[in-house]
């Protein structure tokens, strides 16, 4: 198991300044709410994929509502603003879709870790046979 955060390996630091998702001409952009200008896209887009490179991933638990590592449930701001996947979750399922994911909140429900688990599992065994 490893711990990444990818706001961090992108240099936002810790404390980060805020940043949001805003769909700008049909595309889901990372800028920071206090200077719009301040795009985080393009980087936050390229760290996903050499993260992809880097590590075989069999699974991951992500964090819930975050504009990075959100599961579903990350607002993105448009009119009317929706939910969605963060943008390192975004790009991670592009390019492994059958890869288990699930937020920390839905890991708290009843049965959640074994049905992650036995996912994780199944998902290594189809990988190694490729």
């Amino acid at each position: 198991m490893i711990g990444i955060c990818p706001e961090v390996e992108i240099g936002m630091g810790v404390p980060r300044p805020p940043i949001q998702l805003q769909l700008i001409n049909k595309q889901i952009k990372l800028l920071a709410v206090d200077d719009p200008d301040q795009d985080y896209t393009e980087t936050m887009i390229e760290f996903s994929k050499r993260c992809l490179e880097h590590y075989a991933f069999s699974g991951m638990v992500l964090k819930d509502r975050s504009p990075s590592c959100g599961v579903g449930n990350t607002p993105i701001h448009s009119s009317p603003s929706t939910l969605g996947h963060g943008l390192f979750t975004q790009t991670i399922t592009a390019d492994q879709p059958n890869m288990p994911i699930i937020s920390a909140e839905q890991l708290q429900q009843p049965g959640a870790v074994v049905l992650f688990i036995e996912q994780v599992k199944q998902f290594s065994v189809t990988q190694n046979h490729r």
